[in-house]
């Protein structure tokens, strides 16, 4: 038996014997109560009988005929004398006459207790007054004995008391030696109970709790109880460990964290990140420009979803990072703000959708705008223009001899000559300029300033300049001139179409008349009006 059971078990049969000591003990005095009460009841009898006897002899009225002859008292007495009763004249509270030794003045036992546990015969006094005349009453008191036996008088309750006793203890002995069990099994399962390893282990150890035909009572509740949790919780561990593994299995960091980023939980691809980088916050994994976006969705999220692309170190010794896109989930509760998200590998696919882009917005040969960049950039321009003022200038230009190129040297020598002066040029630009391939050989600047068509002239004689210089292709020294035409806003038009339609007619007609100039629209319109 194991120290709990066993303590309970001594507690709850010291408490059951206390107990029936303590009822042993009131039946004991119930029960000579009950005899003295007997023995009393019996003596009040006998004196009544007495003092019916003297109230039938008319006492009062033989008093009478003595009262005046205090002489004649003790013979009054002795006329009226009973065995074992003794009597007495009291006049005005003084006795003046008895018939033998004075009697008690209460009643009461008169054996000892000592004797009467002995299995003495028990003696009472019972004692009462009878009213003579004004002054004068006579005092009779009754000692009577009884042959009534005080252990025979309490033997029957005494008995039944000791066989319920019996009976009780038999019944509650098997009461509690099943509780015992039942106390044990709970113990050697809540022994059994680790969370750390199979918590339904202690269950499948231990046998089922035995239940009456009145049910279960407390006890056996319990342990049903604790059965009913160990099965729960074994299940919730096996999905667990499944979940876990699960999450492992995706090859993508999974993370549970508070709002400062510290990681409260997360599955071994995450770990193994933290442990590479040597922290536990996982804020310390993202790029250093990207961590200000985290923030920022995450402040605006405050509950909810929120997702994001961002760059996460994967190495000790990685400084740019690999493309992550995330999705979190946010919750608020008593315990903080926490987050719990996913990460997945998008590295390859971003750069391939950045080529793309990059593809789809800017020529091939020399990595310049294409058209629908330009376009779009110089809508941005005509829109800041109308909010800011200012204005715009475009410059047209292609290469004077470019076929003679082509055909002379092969395609391949003139792309080397296209890529060659697309950088000369951009050598001339500013860093917000725009320089774009608009086909062939042909070429579009945007110069965006204050005033563009007075910036634009300059720009395009440093272009002119910069064509002009020989370029070497091959084993041949190539020489090639540009002609320009310049459209500005908002003078030459306020539009896309209208300003690259305007600067083209410029270039063509700077071509018209030499070449290896430049030529402004709005000049072009002064000639033809």
């Amino acid at each position: 038996m194991s120290r709990p059971s066993r303590s309970f078990t001594h507690e709850a049969r010291r408490r059951i014997l206390y107990s029936l000591l303590a009822v042993f003990v009131l039946i004991w005095l119930v029960g000579t109560y009950s005899f003295l009460q007997q023995v009393r009841s019996l003596a009040h009898a006998e004196l009544t009988l007495v003092m019916d006897h003297l109230r039938s002899m008319h006492v009062a009225s033989q008093w009478g005929r003595v009262q005046d002859h205090p002489d004649r008292w003790p013979d009054f007495l002795a006329q009226l004398r009973f065995p074992g009763i003794h009597m007495a004249l009291v006049r005005d509270g003084q006795v003046v006459a008895h018939n033998g030794e004075v009697p008690r003045a209460e009643s009461g036992l008169l054996t000892p207790w000592a004797a009467l546990l002995a299995g003495e015969t028990p003696r009472y006094a019972a004692s009462s007054t009878l009213p003579l005349d004004a002054h004068t009453r006579l005092h009779v008191t009754v000692e009577a004995s009884f042959y009534l036996d005080y252990w025979q008088f309490m033997r029957r309750p005494l008995m039944a008391i000791t066989l319920a006793g019996l009976v009780i203890m038999l019944v509650i002995g098997r009461w509690l030696e099943r509780k015992r069990r039942l106390i044990e099994t709970l113990i050697e399962r809540l022994r059994g109970f680790d969370l750390r390893q199979m918590p339904g282990r202690c269950c499948r150890q231990a046998a089922e709790p035995e239940c009456g035909d009145d049910g279960c009572d407390e006890f056996c509740q319990a342990l049903e109880a604790f059965n009913r949790l160990c099965r729960h919780m074994a299940a919730h561990r096996e999905a667990l460990i499944k979940y876990r593994h699960l999450l492992d299995a995706l090859g993508e960091p999974v993370v549970e964290m508070t709002s400062d980023g510290e990681v409260i939980d997360g599955n071994e691809v995450l770990q193994g990140l933290l442990q590479a980088r040597r922290t536990r916050n996982f804020i310390d994994l993202i790029h250093p420009q990207d961590r200000k976006a985290f923030t920022d969705a995450l402040t605006e999220a405050e509950q909810g979803r929120f997702a994001l692309r961002l760059r996460l170190l994967t190495r000790p010794d990685d400084y740019e990072g690999r493309w992550h896109e995330g999705r979190f989930l946010v919750e608020v509760g008593e315990n903080g703000t926490r987050l719990t998200g996913i990460l997945r590998d998008v590295h390859e696919m971003h750069l391939q959708q950045q080529r793309i882009e990059h593809m789809a917005l800017h020529d091939a040969l020399t990595g310049l705008p294409n058209r629908v960049l330009l376009e779009d950039r110089i809508d941005m321009a005509l829109a800041r223009m109308s909010r800011e003022g200012g204005g715009l200038a475009l410059l047209f230009f292609d290469l004077d001899g470019f076929k003679r190129v082509n055909d002379t040297l092969g395609h391949a020598m003139g792309d080397r000559l296209l890529e060659t002066i697309a950088r000369r040029v951009r050598t001339v630009l500013r860093e917000s300029d725009t320089l774009a391939r608009w086909g062939g050989d042909e070429f579009v600047v945007l110069l965006a300033a204050d005033a563009p068509c007075e910036a634009a002239r300059t720009v395009a004689e440093k272009i002119l300049q910069a064509v002009r210089q020989p370029v070497q292709l091959g084993a041949e020294t190539v020489t090639v001139s540009t002609s320009i035409g310049v459209a500005c806003a908002p003078q030459d038009g306020r539009d896309v179409e209208t300003l690259l339609r305007r600067a083209d007619e410029a270039l063509y007609a700077a071509k018209e008349t030499g070449r290896d100039r430049v030529l402004f629209w709005r000049a072009l319109e002064r000639d033809d009006a």
